[in-house]
């Protein structure tokens, strides 16, 4: 199944390159469609990217074959596919499987499972990790299906909610709607952050959802995206999520951080359209809910 892309060429007096680039398509891609396979019509014919073209002119770039990490094998194991285009996929992520293959586990991840799901649907590129949460967060997973889908989504906007459960006191209401405090790592630690005034700016918005008889649920949308960001905010103010071991979070109940991943919209690129899709809490957190005595969404 050929991969390609149609543009309308909206301006005057242009090439064929320099409108691709405006359009999102990066250097590296077009490159990559010369010297690997892809190719670009314009108005049905081979052209090359200083051909010059004109308002109403019909663009199909093929994107070139992109290099393949042989290191990393498509694994036949089921994934739980949320929504699906020409572009995109988001995957309702278990906890304890990665996003992506790390030096030290290439064999299971999100990426390896759709490697095989790629084959199977005769897809010739390789999916690129949007979104990509933690091992043991849960929920949604935005990947795009080629290079030109990850530069795309990057110029649209895009909104990330979490679920979270939290030690339940009477300060939770203090806690503020916007957390804005920049994290760093921790020196000398290669996993951890922590919040410090030397670091990246970070802001989490929060919200009290529903308080339970030992641990609360908290909704949380991500402003900007650092690592760890929502566990270490939480860390910081003095909640962290039940199961966070690495922040200090309570275990005997959860043995992996309650971190849920609920929803992902954004504009698409192409249709200009909403999307917008969610993922329920998984089981071992509603039993968590169910026990606290909270409604789940």
């Amino acid at each position: 199944m050929i991969r390609y892309y149609k543009f309308i060429v909206q301006e005057e007096s242009t090439t064929v390159g320099k409108y691709l680039r405006k359009q999102g398509i990066s250097k590296r891609a077009l490159i990559n469609c010369r010297h690997n396979g892809g190719f670009i019509l314009v108005n049905q014919k081979r052209r090359m990217t200083s051909y010059a073209v004109k308002a109403g002119d019909v663009i199909h770039f093929v994107p070139g074959i992109e290099p393949e990490n042989k290191k990393v094998k498509a694994v036949d194991k089921s994934l739980n596919i949320l929504y699906e285009d020409d572009l995109f996929l988001i995957i309702n992520k278990p906890a304890g499987l990665l996003s992506t293959p790390s030096k030290s586990d290439l064999t299971d991840s999100v990426v390896n499972r759709l490697l095989s799901y790629f084959q199977a649907q005769s897809i010739t590129t390789k999916p690129h990790v949007i979104t990509r949460l933690d091992k043991n967060t849960s929920g949604c997973l935005l990947v795009a299906k080629d290079a030109i889908g990850h530069a795309f989504i990057q110029q649209s906007k895009l909104d990330k909610y979490y679920l979270a459960l939290i030690q339940t006191d009477s300060q939770l209401q203090q806690i503020p709607a916007v957390i804005d405090c920049p994290i760093a790592r921790v020196p000398g630690d290669a996993i951890k952050r922590e919040v410090s005034t030397q670091g990246k700016k970070s802001q989490t918005e929060y919200q009290l959802v529903q308080k339970g008889l030992n641990y609360s649920l908290v909704r949380l949308k991500l402003r900007t995206g650092r690592t760890h960001q929502i566990r270490v905010h939480l860390a910081s103010l003095g909640y962290p999520l039940l199961g966070d071991q690495l922040y200090g979070g309570q275990t005997s109940d959860l043995n992996r951080q309650a971190l849920h991943a609920s929803q992902i919209s954004f504009d698409h690129p192409l249709t200009q359209q909403k999307v917008k899709v969610r993922a329920r809490l998984p089981q071992d957190l509603v039993l968590i809910c169910q026990n606290e005595q909270i409604k789940t969404p």
